[in-house]
């Protein structure tokens, strides 16, 4: 998806993808570099300016976390578990992957491009992510997902 994208923007040559990872995408238009695994991911934060994640499925991308925590803004797919931290259009963006190919490359490309060509807001939703990884605390999440585990304890006792 993101390869289709760059290449549409192709003729803009603010917008470049690097692609890091250990899958070497087929195909990449002249504006996209595949670099393979990265030792130093603190350094490729800083190198960036906008994340992007589109998966079709991860529990929770620690990716997203660290560069949220990095102060990147972030655009996630709704299908990765770490997207339940970003507060979409204030600390990143949820975007589905599912779906019409079109609708859901136009949805991709509109943000891209919002974040390519306005620093402020880059800068605004990258502050934004920063907080919101620096207000993240374990204890509130378990005590959070206790919670939810004695909800469904008692559902499930109200039904038996």
């Amino acid at each position: 998806m993101l390869a289709r994208i760059f290449a549409r923007l192709l003729n803009s040559p603010q917008f470049k993808l690097v692609v890091i990872g250990k899958h070497r995408p087929l195909r990449l238009p002249g504006n996209c570099r595949y670099t393979g695994k990265a030792d130093d991911m603190a350094a490729v934060y800083r190198a960036a300016d906008v994340f992007l994640h589109p998966t079709y499925y991860d529990s929770c991308a620690n990716v997203v976390l660290e560069a949220m925590s990095s102060g990147l803004p972030v655009i996630a797919s709704d299908r990765c578990g770490a997207n339940e931290l970003i507060t979409d259009g204030e600390s990143g963006f949820e975007l589905p992957v599912v779906g019409k190919h079109a609708v859901i490359r136009d949805a991709w490309m509109e943000r891209i491009i919002m974040l390519g060509n306005d620093a402020a807001v880059r800068q605004r939703i990258g502050q934004y992510a920063r907080r919101a990884m620096q207000d993240n605390d374990f204890q509130l999440y378990l005590t959070k997902f206790e919670a939810e585990l004695e909800k469904a304890l008692r559902a499930r006792q109200a039904t038996a």
